[in-house]
C-alpha cells in the first residue's frame, strides 16, 4: 500500500518539469520496478511518461538494438487506465526521436504496429480476404475478439504515434508494407471524435503520398477524405 502511494505522490511531483528531469537518472530502475510481475506500481507509468518529455530519457529508452520502451508494449492492453495511458504517452514521446525510427522499425515494427493498431481497430471493422492476408497476423486474427480503446485521450496518443511514424521515409515504408491503410480506413468509419478522424486522415496522407524513391511506386494523391469515404 505504501509503495503504491509513494508512486502516486511521485507521479504528482513529476508533473513539474524540473522534478521530471531530476528523475531521469532513475529511468532504468523505474522500468524494472514498473514491469515487475509481483507488483502493480501503476503510477510509475505516469512518472515515466512525464520523464519522456526530457530528450535524455527518450534517447535512453529508444537506443540500442532492443529499445527499452518496447518492453512496455505488453501493458498497452492492461485493465488499468493509468498503465495504458502511460505506455501510449511514452511510445508517442519516444517516437519524437525520428533518427531512431529505422532502428526501432528494422526488427521490431510488427510488435510496435500490432500494439498500436490493436487498440484502434474495432471488432466490427470489415476487411476483404486480400486485406486480411496482407495485414499483420495479430490484427487479422484478433480484431474481432479485442475491443477498441474506449478512452479518446488514449486513442489520440496512439494516432499521434502513428503520425510520428509517418514523418520519416522508413516509417512510411513500413506503414505501406504492413497494410495499415485498410485498418485506418475502417477505424475512421467507427471513430466518433472529429479531431481523431482528422488525425487518421493525416496518417492516410502519409501512406498514399508520392515518394521520389525508386523502391516505391508513385501513387496518385487523392483528397484524403474522398479516399477514405470511397471505400
Amino acid at each position: 500500500v505504501f509503495s503504491d502511494l509513494a508512486c502516486m505522490l511521485l507521479s504528482n511531483l513529476s508533473k513539474n518539469t524540473t522534478c521530471a528531469e531530476a528523475l531521469v537518472p532513475f529511468t532504468g530502475l523505474f522500468i524494472e520496478i514498473a514491469t515487475s510481475p509481483k507488483q502493480k506500481f501503476e503510477f510509475l507509468f505516469s512518472v515515466l511518461a512525464d520523464m519522456t518529455l526530457a530528450a535524455e530519457c527518450r534517447r535512453y529508452l529508444s537506443e540500442g538494438e532492443h529499445p527499452i520502451f518496447l518492453r512496455l508494449l505488453t501493458f498497452i492492453n492492461d485493465s488499468s487506465f493509468v498503465k495504458r495511458g502511460g505506455v501510449c504517452v511514452i511510445v508517442k514521446n519516444c517516437l519524437l526521436e525520428v533518427d531512431r525510427h529505422l532502428a526501432i522499425l528494422e526488427d521490431h515494427d510488427d510488435a510496435l504496429l500490432a500494439a498500436l493498431l490493436g487498440r484502434l481497430v474495432h471488432p466490427e471493422c470489415e476487411f476483404s480476404e486480400e486485406e486480411l492476408d496482407k495485414m499483420l497476423l495479430e490484427i487479422s486474427l484478433e480484431h474481432r475478439n479485442t475491443p477498441a480503446e474506449s478512452d479518446p485521450v488514449i486513442r489520440e496518443m496512439i494516432i499521434e504515434s502513428m503520425i510520428a511514424l509517418g514523418t520519416t521515409y522508413e516509417g512510411r515504408v513500413i506503414l505501406r508494407e504492413k497494410e495499415v491503410y485498410p485498418i485506418i480506413r475502417e477505424c475512421h468509419k467507427h471513430e466518433t471524435d472529429d479531431a481523431l478522424r482528422s488525425g487518421m486522415e493525416i496518417i492516410v496522407e502519409y501512406i498514399i503520398r508520392d515518394e521520389d524513391h525508386a523502391n516505391i511506386r508513385p501513387t496518385k494523391i487523392k483528397k484524403t477524405e474522398a479516399c477514405l469515404s470511397e471505400e
